[in-house]
């Protein structure tokens, strides 16, 4: 019987998980960036990664690299293909969000004085 060329599709997606598997170990290295802001992108990135994969969100995604990966590669730090969030026509939000940040940090001192 004559020897196979070709690659059976289960051959490229072992591949393929494989590749994506290693790259998430090398990812996951436990390194400490010196720079917050490199670290603050880079933990954006996993998060919009892990929820644009887990809804599956690359099947539909505009972004060429997702659908070759068929997995979210997030190229520009949010999913593209996400579901936007609404705009908050009054400022509500915002102002709310700003007096619960405000609250946490005027506590934040009581706390410490506390310990």
């Amino acid at each position: 019987m004559p020897r196979r060329l070709t690659k059976s599709p289960n051959d490229i997606r072992t591949a393929r998980r494989e590749r994506r598997e290693k790259a998430e170990r090398d990812a996951s290295a436990d390194e400490v960036p010196a720079d917050m802001d490199v670290f603050r992108n880079t933990l954006a990135r996993c998060i919009a990664v892990f929820i644009g994969n887990r809804k599956q969100l690359w099947r539909g995604c505009p972004e060429r690299i997702c659908r070759r990966q068929r997995a979210c590669a997030a190229p520009r730090i949010r999913c593209s293909n996400s579901p936007r969030l609404p705009p908050d026509p009054t400022g509500r939000g915002v102002a709310r969000v700003m007096a619960q940040v405000q609250r946490a940090l005027k506590s934040l001192p009581a706390r410490q004085e506390k310990d």
